[in-house]
């Protein structure tokens, strides 16, 4: 008998656990990837993407089919709006990434 003890898949260090923060509302189709933290009173709606290791801030909307390239942080309040693609952080309260205001 093998002393070997393989770690289950949701205590790997590499994959990391998900947390989904309180009040948040989840549409049908999206994805949230591993070892993502969604925060408080968050809304994902209709098919966005929030891959690996995203994180968001407090009452952040993320749009139809926005998406991001994983390992970045959304700020408190940001709204990103439809088929927006996210390559870098977010700060906090911003309309649209692209937003000049």
């Amino acid at each position: 008998m093998s002393k070997f003890k393989p770690t289950p898949a949701w205590t790997a260090p590499t994959v990391g656990e998900t947390h989904i923060g309180k009040g948040t509302k989840i549409d049908d189709l999206v994805l949230v990837g591993h070892a993502c933290k969604v925060g408080p009173d968050a809304m994902l709606c209709a098919k966005p993407v929030s891959p690996v290791s995203t994180t968001t801030g407090r009452g952040v909307i993320l749009a139809g089919q926005a998406g991001s390239s994983g390992h970045i942080h959304i700020g408190d309040s940001a709204v990103i709006t439809a088929k927006t693609g996210l390559h870098a952080d977010v700060p906090r309260t911003v309309f649209s990434p692209l937003s000049r205001d």
